[in-house]
């Protein structure tokens, strides 16, 4: 697993705080999160969404 900068939670918070009225109307409706960093030769930031009813 990668321990060098950027920290994992420094893209996740880049890329809800863009997703903000997009994707849900704030960040602050996220109410769990599994996130992790790899090294790939295809950078890349998956983000998979469930509405919670």
């Amino acid at each position: 697993m990668p321990t060098a900068k950027p920290d994992v939670d420094n893209y996740f918070k880049g890329f809800t705080d863009a997703l903000n009225g997009l994707v849900f109307e704030d960040d602050n409706q996220i109410t769990e999160v599994h996130a992790y960093k790899f090294y790939s030769d295809n950078p890349r930031i998956e983000l998979e969404v469930e509405e919670i009813e």
